[in-house]
């Protein structure tokens, strides 16, 4: 997004939204009742769909009381 942030890093992107359609977007989406918004991407629903899905696995799978595996393993 181009913002003055980081001293208006963003301006010089090409790709980048101005803070006024990402805001609009944002709404939207609300509106429409999405959970995850990606402003720009346009066509890609299945994307978007897996995105979340996988999303929902990570929250939901790696709240446990205990580290994973591959955090208690001596060599890591």
């Amino acid at each position: 997004m181009a913002t003055e942030w980081n001293s208006g890093a963003g301006h010089n992107i090409p790709w980048a939204m101005t803070p006024q359609d990402v805001a609009s977007a944002s709404l939207a989406g609300l509106r429409l009742g999405e959970t995850v918004r990606a402003p720009g991407l346009e066509h890609l629903d299945s994307a978007l769909d897996a995105l979340l899905t996988a999303e929902t696995a990570v929250v939901a799978g790696g709240n446990q009381p205990t580290l994973a595996a591959r955090y208690t393993d001596p060599r890591a």
